[in-house]
């Protein structure tokens, strides 16, 4: 009898933790579920977002926050709502509607601001939002900018590697007025620390900046393979996560080049 007696008590407690645990108005499975607890009226807000680039096996797709963009990148538009709604996008003067809830825009080399309208319909939620209507209208303003405007890098930095700390070491950014694709771009100097190198195929905008490869002499330096660069709000700060051949792998037998990766942290002098 005393073992029947804790049985339906361990049975009777195994039940109320199960209530207990299920009363989350964010779960589907509890009685207590909010159905409108992950809806929104129908929101014709979105997203910009700024295609980088690509260097080597790496491809940056960075947020723009501040509404600029560099007018040689790319502006991805993404719409955040992602239910059952149609999308139209005004993008400034163009006289083009576009759909989907995705859009690529480019700008050539034209520079300013460009109104960025995005027009959303749908069935409206008026089960959690009586006064929703179904249709909404979002416009956003981007500023495209040129390279020159846009680079508040050049100077000179000192710092270290953090795998490196006792070893601080300066590199340069300086601008070059025209590298092998025939536009403005910038170099930079001493990176790898020892690696006078050119670095080509670099693309900048809203405090970031790619490294490609550049064409080291493999006699007395080793080459940076790609790296992503941020600079600090108040441009005296410069961070550069990067991949570069290990000189010390040519010991290697049969020699050959390592890739390792390193993080440069510099101020501006």
């Amino acid at each position: 009898m005393k073992k029947l007696i804790l049985l339906f008590l361990a049975l009777g407690l195994l039940a109320w933790q199960g209530c207990k645990r299920c009363d989350d108005p964010t779960n589907p499975e509890c009685r207590n579920y909010d159905p409108c607890y992950e809806l929104t009226e129908v929101s014709a807000d979105f997203e910009m977002r700024e295609y980088i680039g690509r260097s080597g096996d790496i491809v940056w797709d960075l947020s723009v926050t501040t509404g600029k963009v560099l007018n040689r990148n790319a502006l991805v538009l993404t719409g955040l709502d992602s239910g059952d709604v149609s999308h139209q996008w005004i993008i400034g003067t163009d006289p083009r509607v576009r759909s989907g809830i995705k859009e690529v825009v480019t700008f050539g080399g034209f520079t300013g601001a460009i109104e960025i309208t995005h027009i959303v319909s749908g069935n409206p939620r008026q089960n959690c939002f009586p006064d929703d209507d179904g249709v909404d209208t979002v416009t956003k303003v981007v500023e495209i900018v040129s390279f020159e405007e846009s680079m508040p890098y050049f100077g000179t930095y000192e710092g270290v590697n953090l795998h490196q700390p006792r070893h601080p070491f300066s590199i340069e950014i300086y601008y070059v007025e025209s590298n092998m694709y025939g536009y403005p771009d910038m170099a930079v100097k001493n990176l790898p620390s020892g690696c006078d190198s050119l670095l080509n195929h670099d693309l900048a905008a809203n405090g970031f900046f790619v490294l490609g490869g550049g064409w080291p002499d493999f006699k007395t330096c080793w080459g940076l393979h790609a790296g992503l660069a941020q600079i600090s709000a108040n441009a005296d700060t410069l961070v550069i996560h990067y991949r570069y051949d290990d000189p010390d792998s040519l010991a290697l037998d049969p020699p050959r080049y390592v890739t390792k990766e390193s993080v440069f942290i510099g101020y501006r002098q």
